[in-house]
């Protein structure tokens, strides 16, 4: 399997902060509430790796996060 393939797949969690909150929102509503990153690849500088892990924390489970919560209270109207 090459980049290309995977793109296509749509099995990748990178992008924008949007994208990868978008995607990991529609595996949670799948009912998937654990998942691995690995955002060392590619022979990655360490900063470029804290960079990603820190935007994931900070920015992109935020958003998972409160999409969750909209459901949950969509589904309790």
């Amino acid at each position: 399997m090459n980049y290309d393939d995977i793109l296509r797949s749509g099995i990748c969690l990178f992008g924008s902060v949007e994208t990868v909150a978008e995607k990991l929102g529609l595996l949670a509503d799948m009912g998937i509430d654990h998942v691995m990153a690995l955002q060392n690849f590619g022979a990655l500088p360490v900063p470029e790796v804290e960079r990603s892990m820190r935007m994931l924390i900070e920015r992109v489970l935020p958003k998972v996060a409160a999409r969750r919560s909209r459901t949950a209270e969509a589904a309790l109207a």
